[in-house]
């Protein structure tokens, strides 16, 4: 136990209980899970209502899931360099910039 405590810097015995960690560790089969941290969101029970229809409706097997993607979207849509707004504009079109830039 010292040694799995040693290698992965995490607890061998939490709360009085083995953990599954320390399992998989003995059995040669240790969770590779180790780069990853949990994160923890406190939300309304309306908003997690509409969540989790949401990801039922569209095919999402878990909220985690729908979280996680729906950030990454995020983030790619706020780098790209002229945002949705000016990226739908049509120059080739005498499209007046300004009433688009209004919408």
């Amino acid at each position: 136990m010292e040694q799995y405590e040693k290698e992965t810097g995490k607890y061998a015995i939490w709360q009085g209980k083995i953990t599954e960690g320390f399992k998989l560790w003995k059995k040669g089969e240790y969770d590779n899970k180790g780069n990853k941290e949990r994160i923890s969101v406190y939300i309304t029970n309306e908003n997690k209502a509409k969540w989790q229809n949401f990801a039922k409706i569209h095919n999402f097997s878990t909220i985690s899931r729908l979280i996680r993607e729906g950030v990454d979207f995020f983030i790619n849509e706020k780098s790209k360099p002229f945002n949705n707004i000016l990226s739908t504009l049509d120059v080739g079109a005498n499209v007046h910039v300004s009433h688009k830039l209004k919408k």
